[in-house]
């Protein structure tokens, strides 16, 4: 189930510096800005963190398609066909 975090609640979420040692451990670059209480990241890329927000909104705009986000489809082809579709529908602007 979805949590909506209230800005009040930020203080008690995880600190992301224990996340970007295990991400870094695996091989992942991080793509996460810092917080206004940590010290700042220099290496941090603000290209490759737009470029990331444009995957992720991508990524909820498929999942306003109730089949898609419920994972209606058990089988992969057709999960993947109501995947493209969404994709089309949503070029198409077709409601």
């Amino acid at each position: 189930s979805t949590r909506f975090v209230k800005t009040s609640d930020l203080r008690h979420l995880p600190p992301t510096k224990p996340i970007r040692k295990y991400i870094s451990k695996l091989g992942i670059e991080d793509v996460i800005p810092t917080r206004s209480n940590e010290t700042r990241n220099d290496a941090f890329d603000k290209n490759k963190y737009r470029s990331r927000n444009i995957v992720e909104r991508a990524i909820g705009w498929i999942k306003e398609f109730r089949r898609v986000a419920t994972r209606y489809e058990k089988i992969v082809d057709n999960y993947m066909a109501m995947v493209k579709i969404a994709i089309a529908r949503l070029l198409l602007n077709w409601d």
